[in-house]
């Protein structure tokens, strides 16, 4: 028997022989981390609705399941949802500080508007409330009430600054105004509940009614005490006048009926002799016992007319008289005619004034005809201190 062995090389491999049964699995290995989200696929088609429902809600009678608290009806809610009904008032969040409270309030049968008070006619119906004011809050509040703020009722609009008044500003930013349109029946009335016209302002006493700016320059005011200024801020002009900053542009301007006088003197006299009594009074006087007549021209705006002739003398005889008249004779003389006379009379005695409101032909057409004063004197110791003429014009311009 050999005491050691001594190992050769190696041989090559043998055919690999056939695979061996599985094994038992061995222990799950740890999760691996998430891999990307997919896209979403598409919408699936909508289902078919459901049948309606049966169950109605009148009031607090027939609640739905779900909102009665099951005692009796009067505080319902749907527990955790912030819903909640006492009595008649429908509140989001709770009684004393809700998002939204609908008192007394109703849907109409098609569901699409809320009635506040009743039922809807329209997509918010508000049925009651207070007249808008200062401490009022209307109808409707916009806003915060101890801000800025807008409170409606139902005929008036209100802007607020907490209970202060505060202007309500009409597209500000832009875009026109109407009021009214053309062709309807519509009136504005500032000041005034009932307006008579299109726009009718009725200021206080005191203060102005109106005034137009250009480029901030006044060119059109109506001031406190009814004096009207054109093309300037002229506050000074007079009750119930009119001022005006720069030129007139007119075809005419027809003015209110204003009365004139035009004055004849003894000077103004032609063929009668000169007088000047012992106070210095100066008169066409009669020297002598023949008939005197003494003539002056007269001059008056075309277009006027004459209101009264007027005469200022002396007589001294009962029996005789002292005579004024207004003729106008035309260009192409064919005769006189008369427009006013005045007279002494039988019975005057002494120091004499009269006048005439009765004239014929009384407008004044320096076209056509030139005027003048004719004074007789039928005895000796007549005198005429005066003649004058009152007259009125209307057109100022053609």
């Amino acid at each position: 028997m050999a005491l050691f062995a001594i190992n050769g090389n190696v041989g090559s491999a043998g055919p690999e022989g056939p695979q061996g049964e599985e094994g038992p699995q061995g222990p799950q290995g740890d999760t691996g981390p998430i891999g990307p989200e997919g896209p979403q696929g598409e919408q699936g088609p909508q289902g078919n609705m459901g049948p309606p429902g049966t169950t109605s809600w009148n009031g607090l009678t027939n609640v739905p399941s779900g909102f009665a608290d099951g005692i009796d009806n009067v505080n319902t809610y749907l527990a955790g949802g912030g819903l909640h009904l006492f009595d008649s008032t429908f509140a989001l969040a709770n009684e004393a500080s809700s998002l939204l409270r609908v008192s007394g309030g109703a849907m109409n049968s098609d569901g699409n508007w809320i009635g506040i008070g009743g039922v809807p006619t329209g997509s918010l119906h508000i049925f009651g409330g207070q007249d808008a004011g200062q401490n009022q809050q209307g109808y409707l509040v916009l806003g915060s009430p101890t801000d800025d703020n807008l409170a409606f009722d139902n005929n008036e609009i209100m802007a607020r600054f907490n209970s202060e008044l505060a202007t309500l500003f009409l597209n500000v930013e832009g875009g026109n105004v109407i009021l009214g349109r053309n062709g309807v029946e519509g009136r504005v009335g500032i000041g005034q509940d009932g307006p008579t016209d299109r726009l009718h302002v009725s200021s206080n006493a005191g203060e102005s009614a109106f005034r137009v700016q250009v480029g901030g320059t006044t060119r059109f005011r109506v001031n406190a005490n009814g004096g009207v200024a054109v093309g300037s801020n002229n506050s000074s002009v007079g009750s119930g006048d009119l001022a005006v900053a720069g030129d007139i542009t007119a075809a005419s301007v027809t003015v209110d009926p204003t009365t004139r006088w035009y004055t004849l003197s003894a000077a103004d006299f032609l063929g009668a002799t000169l007088y000047e009594d012992n106070s210095g009074n100066l008169s066409i006087h009669t020297i002598s016992p023949n008939r005197i007549i003494a003539w002056a021209p007269v001059h008056l705006p075309h277009g006027a007319e004459v209101v009264a002739l007027y005469a200022t003398g002396y007589n001294l005889s009962d029996a005789d008289q002292l005579v004024v008249q207004l003729y106008r004779q035309e260009l192409d003389p064919d005769g006189r005619e008369t427009m006013a006379i005045v007279s002494s009379g039988l019975d005057a005695d002494g120091r004499w004034s009269d006048s005439t409101p009765n004239t014929f032909n009384p407008i004044i057409d320096n076209v056509n005809y030139v005027y003048y004063v004719r004074v007789s004197f039928e005895a000796i110791s007549h005198a005429i201190y005066s003649v004058r003429i009152s007259y009125q014009t209307q057109s100022v311009l053609p």
